[in-house]
């Protein structure tokens, strides 16, 4: 008898162990499924179903929220996705291969920026690609705009005044007028 029960639980803890698309891969623990496979067996799902399965397109604002995990700033994150030349990456940031897939590749020394303010949203038409310093500029703890930036650069006014009415410190006005911050301002 006690042969019979460790025979059935060494066969069950093999065959919880094993993806059950019968492909033979070892699964984690608790899993169903090794990543990208479904119930079909012997079939994977594409890497773009996978994907686009995580994204709501639903919502009113025009952003595609990504549903799927994120990193630690709020950027969607997934893995095994083919990059633009086929090659499969082992991580990518979500924002980043939607765009690479519906427009093209992000230029050379250029970062996206969410125009939308939402880093979840993986939607090509709520992301530019700029300059990092540009990104840093329009990130979430620029206290100016571009257009105050101009206008801060071309007034006559003492510094103290501005700083004091965009409400930032006299250095940064300083900076703006010397050239130091918002070169291309």
């Amino acid at each position: 008898m006690t042969d019979l029960l460790a025979k059935a639980r060494a066969t069950k803890l093999k065959r919880d162990d094993l993806c059950e698309c019968q492909c033979g891969l070892k699964t984690n623990p608790g899993r169903r499924f090794v990543n990208g496979h479904n119930s079909v067996p012997g079939k994977k799902i594409a890497p773009e179903v996978r994907f686009w399965s995580k994204v709501d397109k639903e919502i009113g604002d025009g952003c595609w929220t990504w549903k799927g995990s994120t990193n630690q700033h709020g950027y969607g994150k997934i893995r095994d996705l083919p990059d633009l030349t086929g090659e499969v990456r082992s991580s990518y940031v979500c924002h980043r291969w939607a765009y690479e897939q519906l427009v093209g590749a992000i230029p050379d020394g250029k970062q996206l920026d969410h125009l939308c303010r939402n880093r979840a949203c993986v939607n090509p038409d709520h992301l530019e690609p700029v300059t990092p310093a540009e990104n840093v500029r329009r990130g979430n703890g620029a206290k100016l705009t571009a257009e105050q930036a101009r206008s801060v650069r071309g007034s006559a006014e003492r510094t103290a005044v501005l700083a004091e009415r965009f409400g930032v410190c006299q250095s940064t006005i300083r900076y703006i007028r010397s050239g130091r911050r918002w070169i291309n301002a």
